[in-house]
């Protein structure tokens, strides 16, 4: 997992058709890659998920290829409270993963995990974020 990683994973409020995205303005830094996984639970945080690893779970999302890293990075961490000098401190850490796309190939993303206590949050069960909020 060594090199540039020019991959994102999104599996939340950043994900297409939500409105954080929309009034977020990183959609030129940006290049649909297309559907994915990550290994991972999904929390319900209130008006947004937080991911955690777990190898034994899949969480859905997109993938999409970097055009402008330091744009895209600039405002994503922002958005997530990712400290990248300080990062114990922030609501999300940014981390690789490997995520598996819809087609089969495997690509290694950044992705932004819950960095806080969990315990108290009900588990998304399906993984899908997209699916949990249209019930």
């Amino acid at each position: 997992m060594h090199g540039k990683i020019d991959h994102i994973f999104f599996y939340g409020t950043l994900m297409r058709t939500f409105p954080l995205r929309a009034s977020a303005g990183i959609d030129d830094w940006l290049e649909y890659v297309g559907s994915g996984r990550v290994a991972g639970v999904l929390f319900d945080l209130g008006s947004y998920p937080g991911l955690v690893v777990d190898s034994d779970s899949e969480v859905c999302g997109e993938v999409y290829r970097i055009l402008d890293p330091f744009k895209l990075f600039d405002r994503v961490d922002t958005i997530e409270d990712y400290r990248a000098t300080a990062p114990s401190e922030g609501e999300y850490v940014r981390q690789r993963m490997s995520a598996i796309l819809d087609d089969g190939r495997a690509t290694i993303v950044w992705g932004y995990v819950y960095n806080q206590r969990v315990p108290s949050f009900r588990r998304i069960e399906c993984g899908d974020y997209r699916h949990y909020v249209r019930r």
